[in-house]
This record gives C-alpha cells, structure tokens and sequence, in this order.
C-alpha cells in the first residue's frame, strides 16, 4: 500500500514537473494535436479504411473450406409380384467428406473495389490532414491572439507608469510654479484613462487566455512563453502563380477534390460488375460413399476440378441508366473540384497580396515605434530643462503608445496572414508550428 502510495504521487509530481517551464507555441501544437477528438476521429476512420482494403485484397487469394455431409433420399417404390424382383431400400443414405478451393480467375469489378477502396484510404488520409490543418491553425490562430493581447497589456502599463511618474512631476513643477493647475489635471485625466486602458486590455487578455485553454481542451492553462515564437523575419518571397501552383499539389481540400472523380469511376465498375461475366476455378477433394464403413475404401475417394464461367445475358434496362447515372456523378465530381480549385486560388491570392502589403506595413511600424520612443525619451529631457511646454510632452507620449499599439497589432496581423497562405498552399502547419 504504501509503495503504491509513493508510486501515485510520483506520477503527480512528474505530471506537474511536465509543464514546469513555460510552454512554447511548439507544445501548445502537440497537445492540442494529441488531445483533439476530431483528429482521433478521423485517425481513426483512416485504419478502418486500411483494413477494407486489406479485406478486399485478400479476395484475390484462394478460400479453402471443409465439406462433411450426410444425404439421405427416398427411393421411387415399384410394385412388384411375389414372383418377381426384389424389393429396394426405401432410403439411401450418401456420405461426403471433401475439401473445396475455389480461386477466381476473372472477377468483373473486383480491381476497381480495390482501387476504390485505395482512393478512400487516400481520401480517409487527406480528411485527417485537412481536420489536423484546421485544428492547428485555429490554436496557433488563438495562440496569437492571447500573445497580441498580452504585450497591448504590456504597453498600456507601460503608458499608465509613464503617465503616472509624468503627473508626479508635474505635481511638483506646479508647486514651484513651474506648471500650472491645468496642466496637472490634464495629467491625472491622462493617468485615469491609462488606468482604465488598462483594466480594458486584462480583461481581454483573460479572454484569449480562456479561448486558447478552450482550443486545447486543457482543465487549466499552465504558463505559456508569449515572446519567443513571435520574433519576425521575412520568409523566402513567393510569386502567386508559384503558391497556387502549391497549393493545386498539397492542398489536402483541393487534393480530396481531385480524388472524387476517379472514385466515381471505381464505383460505377462494382456497381456494373454484376452485369459482366466472371470465372472461377474450383477443385474438390475428399471421400464419398453410401455407406460410412467405406470411407477409407479406394473407391469411395474423388476429386474433380470445374471451371465455371457466368455470363449474363439480359439485366433489362437497369445496366444503361445505371452507367449513366455514375457519368452524371463524375461531371458533378469534376465542377466540384474545379470550384474548389478556383477557391483556393482566389483566396490565396487574396491572402498573398495582404501578407506583402502587411509585412511593409510592419517595417514602417516598427521603424516609428522606435523614432517615437527615441522622441520621448529626447522631449523628457528636454522637458526637465524647460525646453518644451506639459503638452508637448504628452503629445510625445501619445503619440509613442499609439506607434507602440500599432506595431503590436501589426505584427500579429502579419504573423496570421502567414499562417493563412501557409494553410492554403497546404504546407504542414505541424512542422512548421511544432518543431522542438
């Protein structure tokens, strides 16, 4: 009892020690990779898939079955004279014992089973990837916007302590008569507002934080690191035609797509099948004998071998309007997947353009987050020389938080159009957001 004691608190402590360290976007990744039911679901439906392909391979293999059987008939009754003949058994009785092998030879529609069930295997494959694509997209997706809210919470305690330390100076510049009344009521409404900007931006960071747990069906969401996984360089330039040219290859949506067409075919020849001739091979070999003290006797052994060959004549009308009625699937399976081809394109073209307008967005953001920072840092100093008036040094402060504010919102919108083309184009979002 008290080995297995130890036993479960050792297991607690190294559950607890597992989420130790802040978790990074990669971890964030694998659990919800791991614990999605959907994903296990479709995982699930792929090894069903597997095994029906593996059953109708085995069709393909010669079945073996054992026959033991007793045959018992009445025989036709003769009337006879009391001179003549003699009477017969009323019943006879036949027994058997053989071993049946049949192989097919020609079975109509049985390739095209096997390779409609290989198209579904391939198509079971491309559902798990697309579900997997849109499960971590939308976690890294709520990812960033947990870690977007987080640093606007950041900048706004940073404003509030800016503000705060500004309204304590102006509080003494007003006691030398350095600053006027108003300029020190000015400062308190501008600390206010900043406290209240503040609170605003806990409340949504709370937020995030409760749809990201959400995201990876976590009973509470331990620390996670909100800095290091939105450092930005810029990736590799791609034209359009090249990303569609992508995506029309890994697009798992635009690959099942593609798949419907030919599986429409594969259904078409097993549904026709029955119509079109099929040959089977069959051998026998065993016992027979009517009586069952003559089983080992030589004459009461067979064998036979049968080639059988069914050819149907006539299945009425049903075989052409049934052929006519998968070619009309196809067509709808091929303007299916050429409107889905046509999405994707459109959408990623779309998703192109705004992620280069975006990224030069970002430059210029960041190239004045920095000019605004380096201006309040000048006008504080400038400041305490009285070189400039109060107001110009909230003007500078204002005008440093609203560039700061712009930046982070800037980088995060940058951040998930990547992760949208990256999406389209059908990279794997697992590789590229899980790697250690």
């Amino acid at each position: 009892m008290i080995r297995t004691s130890s036993l479960i608190i050792l297991l607690l402590l190294q559950s607890f020690s597992a989420y130790s360290a802040p978790l990074r976007l990669a971890d964030l990744v694998k659990i919800g990779v791991r614990q999605n039911p959907q994903i296990k679901t479709a995982a699930d439906n792929l090894a069903a898939s597997q095994y029906n392909t593996k059953q109708a391979i085995g069709a393909l293999f010669p079945t073996v079955s054992l026959v033991v059987g007793q045959t018992s008939t009445q025989n036709a009754e003769t009337l006879v004279g009391t001179s003549t003949g003699t009477a017969q058994p009323r019943y006879t009785e036949n027994y058997n014992a053989y071993l049946q092998a049949t192989q097919p030879i020609y079975q109509s529609g049985l390739t095209a089973a096997i390779n409609q069930l290989h198209t579904n295997e391939e198509i079971a494959n491309l559902s798990k990837a697309s579900i997997t694509q849109t499960t971590i997209m939308t976690i890294v997706g709520a990812y960033y916007g947990y870690a977007m809210e987080a640093r606007l919470y950041k900048a706004a305690l940073d404003n509030q302590e800016i503000l705060d330390a500004y309204k304590n100076i102006i509080t003494r510049f007003e006691h030398i008569g350095r600053a006027r009344v108003t300029d020190r009521l000015l400062a308190e409404v501008n600390l206010t507002s900043a406290k209240a900007n503040v609170s605003d931006f806990d409340a949504l960071m709370i937020q995030q934080k409760e749809i990201l747990r959400q995201q990876l069906a976590m009973d509470e969401l331990p620390e996670v690191d909100l800095e290091s996984d939105t450092t930005v360089t810029k990736v590799e330039k791609i034209n359009a035609t090249d990303a569609v040219a992508i995506a029309m290859k890994s697009n798992p949506d635009v690959l099942n797509a593609l798949k419907q067409p030919p599986l429409v075919d594969y259904e078409k020849d097993v549904a026709v099948s029955t119509d079109l001739p099929s040959l089977n091979l069959t051998g026998l070999l065993g016992y027979q004998a009517p009586d069952q003290s003559d089983w080992q006797s030589n004459s009461a052994q067979y064998g036979s071998i049968l080639v059988q060959l069914n050819v149907p004549i006539f299945s009425g009308l049903s075989s052409i309007y049934k052929r006519r009625s998968y070619d009309a699937q196809k067509q709808s399976a091929i303007h299916t997947a050429d409107t889905e081809k046509l999405a994707v394109e459109s959408s990623l073209r779309q998703d192109l353009k705004i992620l280069e307008d975006t990224y030069n967005s970002l430059q210029l953001a960041r190239e004045a987050a920095i000019k605004a920072r380096n201006a309040l840092e000048i006008g504080n100093r400038d400041f305490q020389r009285a070189l400039i008036s109060p107001q110009d040094v909230l003007t500078l402060q204002t005008t440093r938080y609203s560039a700061e504010q712009y930046f982070i919102t800037t980088l995060f919108k940058y951040l998930n159009a990547l992760l949208a083309v990256r999406q389209l184009m059908g990279i794997n979002l697992e590789e590229a957001y899980a790697k250690t």
